[in-house]
């Protein structure tokens, strides 16, 4: 009687329930947005510099400039100091 071939499957460790595996991706370093630089992002804003320019000029990135506006709810504050600089010119 031949038996054969035999499959033996082998399941690789990261698989295994007694090994925990950490991930190997770090999150970066979160840096808070300064009162100083919530002001200069507003300003920037009213102006009309879009995003993509903002993030550079203020040491940051776009993604994070747009999280700031939004997490900081300065909308308001954006469109309130463009009119002031819409009533400046017209003055």
């Amino acid at each position: 009687m031949s038996i054969g071939i035999v499959f033996k499957p082998t399941i690789p460790k990261e698989f295994s329930p007694q090994v925990k595996v950490k991930p190997k991706v770090k999150r970066p370093v979160q840096v808070s947005w300064s009162n100083l630089d919530l002001v200069k992002l507003i300003n920037l804003r009213a102006l009309g510099v879009s995003f993509k320019k903002c993030g550079p000029l203020l040491n940051r990135s776009m993604a994070a400039s747009v999280a700031a506006v939004d997490s900081n709810n300065l909308y308001g504050a954006i469109s309130i100091r463009r009119n002031e600089l819409i009533k400046e010119i017209l003055q």
